[in-house]
């Protein structure tokens, strides 16, 4: 379930007054989508439940290598012989919590009656864009709370990125052991060895990283993101220096008790109309192994 899954048809060239806004949230938690969706980590990296979710939590279990297979093997049975009785290590359950995120805002008749768009955008727009930084730091610090149930934190220590060399003189290049193609290949050959058809092709940077590849590689970039089959996504959540490596839709599920939403109500003793948008979201990893966690890309 998205974020907003509603599309509103706004007539003409799409231009709408303050008032008409005002009068219609709809049209803000339209515009909010608008900004936030393409940007969203949530809707890409997890994939909905498909259930309502209600009672305000919801009861899961992440699921590892270990419970891939019994804990005592199965054995060559002889005629009239029994089959071994096999084990299982059981995945323990984790509850995930309901949040409510929001905020409000004022537009006071004044600016209502003058038409003052400008100003009621940019409100809009910072809104939207609080919204969307607390939704990618939540969505890394579930990222990272599934990696606290693997032993090694699902970490790969990569190489530095930020002094990459690739042209001049051959003895000048940073060798291919030392390249970002290196540390997709190692992460990768990892998910192979755990033997859970994970494959990543995702890859999560903090900005100061991208730059780092952007640089680097230049124009090459998206070519040698397509033979690592990777799509890249950027977010200010991520600590610099890290970054993330997901199998986007099997890392674990997202939905929200209540999707993105906006009110307005009159504030006579003010002369004001206060906006007011919020969303309820519910997130949790359910296959800590689709995550690879990747550290020391900066030196």
């Amino acid at each position: 379930m998205p974020l907003y899954p509603g599309n509103i048809d706004l007539a003409g060239n799409g231009s709408i007054t303050v008032d008409q806004a005002l009068n219609h949230p709809t049209v803000i938690t339209e515009r909010i989508n608008e900004l936030v969706g393409p940007e969203l980590l949530a809707d890409t990296v997890f994939s909905s439940i498909g259930a309502p979710v209600t009672g305000g939590a919801v009861i899961y279990s992440p699921v590892t290598e270990k419970h891939l297979f019994t804990t005592n093997d199965v054995e060559d049975r002889n005629p009239g012989d029994e089959y071994p009785h096999v084990y299982f290590d059981r995945p323990g359950q984790e509850l995930a919590r309901v949040q409510d995120f929001g905020g409000k805002f004022d537009v006071t008749d004044e600016a209502r009656r003058r038409n003052q768009s400008i100003d009621f955008d940019v409100q809009v727009t910072a809104l939207a864009n609080t919204i969307l930084r607390k939704l990618d730091t939540r969505v890394i610090e579930t990222l990272e709370a599934g990696l606290k149930a693997l032993d090694d934190n699902g970490e790969v220590a990569a190489n530095d990125w930020s002094a990459l060399v690739f042209d001049g003189p051959t003895e000048g290049l940073t060798p291919t052991g030392k390249r970002p193609t290196a540390d997709f290949a190692v992460a990768q050959l990892a998910a192979d060895l755990d033997g859970l058809n994970t494959t990543y092709s995702m890859l999560i940077l903090n900005p100061r990283q991208r730059a780092n590849l952007v640089a680097a590689y230049g124009p090459d970039l998206s070519r040698v993101l397509e033979s690592a089959g990777l799509t890249m996504r950027t977010s200010l959540a991520v600590a610099s220096g890290t970054g993330y490596l997901v199998d986007p839709g099997q890392v674990g599920f997202i939905d929200y008790e209540q999707n993105l939403t906006t009110e307005t109500w009159d504030d006579r003793e003010h002369r004001k109309t206060w906006v007011q948008s919020y969303c309820m979201p519910v997130m949790g990893v359910t296959s800590p192994r689709a995550i690879r966690k990747l550290t020391g890309l900066a030196g």
